[in-house]
């Protein structure tokens, strides 16, 4: 009798959990068709989300293929253009940054979408700056955002190891140096050179100190972007 009762307890004990495990899947099941049928953007990126920028270039600008999801058009007459909701480096977001990108659609006759241009206007500091565009912010000002990381490459400046300045040193007279050219390089080709500024400091030959200054002359026809 004792081994009947035991395995009636263990059956009610097995429906209960039968039971209560159809209970979490049924819970669980809209869950995850609601995360399936999550809106997306209109468009998807053919490529990458991160693209970098030839900062550098007359015109700087980056360029990204698109994908239309569904039959999306863009609506023509006039071209209803992408805009830039919000940009951000880092934790910093800045208006007067947002301002400086420029995005406009590349498409076909029927409207299709084939690509999106952004443009950047003006020098950012270096960085990696997170871009959130409403693809269509006059008819669907509400529709899901497109993000894309645009790099702003810092400049890799080539200095050389070593500067030789030979001092000749006649019988009679004063001493003379002869100049010695510093060429400067930004070995990437990708990030424009600002602000450079030259700064002397003291120098030392052998431990000991040489007393004196470089004077550095930055002639204007020899500067090359």
């Amino acid at each position: 009798m004792e081994i009947q009762e035991t395995e009636r307890n263990e059956e009610k004990i097995m429906k209960k959990i039968r039971a209560l495990a159809g209970t979490v899947l049924m819970v669980a099941w809209p869950l995850v068709v609601g995360a399936a049928d999550a809106p997306k953007p209109v468009v998807s990126l053919e490529g990458e989300a991160t693209v970098v920028l030839c900062a550098a270039c007359p015109d700087p600008k980056v360029r990204v293929g698109v994908i239309p999801e569904g039959n999306f058009k863009i609506k023509l007459d006039p071209v209803e253009h992408p805009e830039i909701t919000e940009v951000a480096l880092g934790n910093m977001r800045d208006a007067s940054i947002q301002r400086m990108f420029q995005p406009t659609w590349i498409h076909g006759n029927d409207g299709t979408p084939q690509a999106l241009e952004i443009k950047v206007k003006g020098i950012l500091k270096p960085g990696t700056y997170g871009l959130s565009l409403s693809l269509q912010p006059r008819s669907a000002p509400a529709a899901p955002r497109l993000k894309i990381q645009v790099v702003y490459p810092e400049a890799d400046l080539e200095v050389p190891a070593k500067l030789t300045i030979y001092r000749v040193k006649p019988f009679y007279g004063s001493p003379k140096e002869e100049k010695a050219q510093l060429d400067l390089r930004e070995t990437k080709g990708l990030a424009p050179l600002t602000g450079i500024r030259f700064q002397s400091r003291g120098a030392v030959s052998a431990s000991r100190p040489v007393n004196g200054r470089l004077d550095i002359q930055l002639p204007a026809d020899r500067i090359e972007a």
